[in-house]
């Protein structure tokens, strides 16, 4: 079986706009390197992988990528684009960047055992190969680590984009919003492939209802995203057949940081390497005092150390200040020469008329923006429900 496709690349979208009309050569030092590279290294043999494509156009006409798929090799060739009639290209030296899913663009191709990437560029005299690379496919890698809570993209800053996994799970929700501030919801799920995610996408638009109460909006299916996990703070990300206000390039993968906050520095005080739980919240027990939701925004402080004959470590919640939530205390001891375990315990916790207890968690269960843990808000102490934690700040 044999596939092909391509994807026109236009170079000129971010690059003149920013100002880039001469491109040092310290700028260029990043593409020496190897300009094609797998995620994983090593596929699950069934399992999807993406290609990264990293290199430069010699002018700003930008040019256009081809993926040219068979059993035992795929060809990739970046062919610089032809001036328009009548106009010039600007001779700037442009990087690009593309994420591609050959498993995608070529359905109806049975990949063997391994395959043979080979990229070439063609500047108008042939294409030339510039690298070529192997990938062996075997058993499923173990799923990369990306971290939860919210990215951004400064080349797409109408858009947001929050990240969450549990185990090989993981779940994307981008938010867009048009020159309006009208807001559409993207969401994606599925399992992570090593450092390789893909997944159909769903939106999730604005309904408005003039006479009568709306519905729940059921969502539409609508392209998918690719994400290749790059490092610890950076994601590489694709969208392909997903609406984002028309501003964006599907021939792209766009780089996503972390949001990083500053947390408590009151948390130094201690040498036990305590959970970093100080800052704002939103904190609630779904179903809590009759409401479904149960859940309000805290301030959570480091209120110091008792000296107790096993030492209690201890956090205060608060509702924030002219807000309605919850208020509770996160204690936090050193059972090790006991049980063997560092972790805490939320007690007091009280919203309304209920009062609530967590079941003790371990120190690595808190994540970077958000924690759950089971909870019983009853006497019998039947642990049916969860305490659930999103950080805002």
């Amino acid at each position: 079986m044999h596939y092909r496709e391509t994807k026109p690349m236009t170079a000129l979208r971010s690059f003149l706009c920013a100002g880039l009309l001469a491109l040092p050569l310290s700028a260029l030092a990043q593409f020496a390197f190897m300009p094609v590279k797998a995620f994983p290294e090593r596929p699950a043999a069934d399992g999807p992988f993406l290609l990264l494509i990293e290199d430069r156009w010699n002018d700003a006409c930008g040019g256009s990528l081809e993926l040219d798929a068979q059993s035992d090799e795929i060809i990739v060739t970046a062919t610089l684009a032809s001036p328009l009639l009548g106009a010039a290209c600007a001779q700037v030296v442009v990087p690009f960047r593309s994420l591609l899913n050959p498993r995608a663009a070529a359905p109806d191709v049975d990949f063997g055992e391994a395959v043979t990437v080979i990229y070439r560029f063609d500047a108008g005299n042939g294409p030339v190969e510039r690298a070529r690379i192997g990938v062996s496919f075997g058993s499923e890698p173990p799923a990369a680590t990306a971290q939860t809570g919210g990215w951004i993209s400064d080349a797409l800053p109408s858009s947001g984009f929050f990240v969450d996994q549990q185990g090989d799970v993981m779940t994307v929700l981008v938010a867009d919003y048009d020159e309006d501030g009208v807001g559409t919801w993207h969401y994606a799920a599925g399992r992570l492939n090593g450092s390789a995610f893909s997944a159909p996408a769903q939106r999730f638009g604005e309904i408005v209802c003039i006479t009568a109460s709306c519905p729940r909006a059921a969502p539409l299916s609508e392209g998918r995203i690719d994400i290749a996990i790059n490092a610890r703070d950076e994601l590489l990300v694709a969208f392909e057949g997903v609406l984002l206000s028309g501003r964006y390039d599907e021939s792209e993968a766009y780089r996503y940081r972390r949001l990083d906050f500053e947390r408590d520095p009151a948390l130094a005080v201690s040498d036990l390497p305590l959970p970093d739980l100080a800052g704002t919240w939103v904190a609630g027990v779904p179903g809590v005092d009759g409401d479904p939701g149960g859940f309000g925004s805290v301030d959570i402080i480091f209120e110091g150390i008792e000296e107790t004959a096993i030492p209690r470590h201890v956090f205060r919640a608060s509702p924030r200040l002219g807000e309605d939530g919850p208020s509770f205390t996160i204690v936090c001891t050193d059972d090790r020469p006991v049980d063997g375990t560092l972790g805490c315990s939320i007690d007091d916790f009280a919203y309304g008329t209920e009062n609530c207890v967590t079941d003790r968690f371990a120190f690595e269960a808190v994540g970077h923006e958000r924690l759950s843990v089971p909870a019983s808000c009853d006497a019998a102490f039947t642990f049916e429900t969860r305490l659930e934690l999103f950080r805002l700040d």
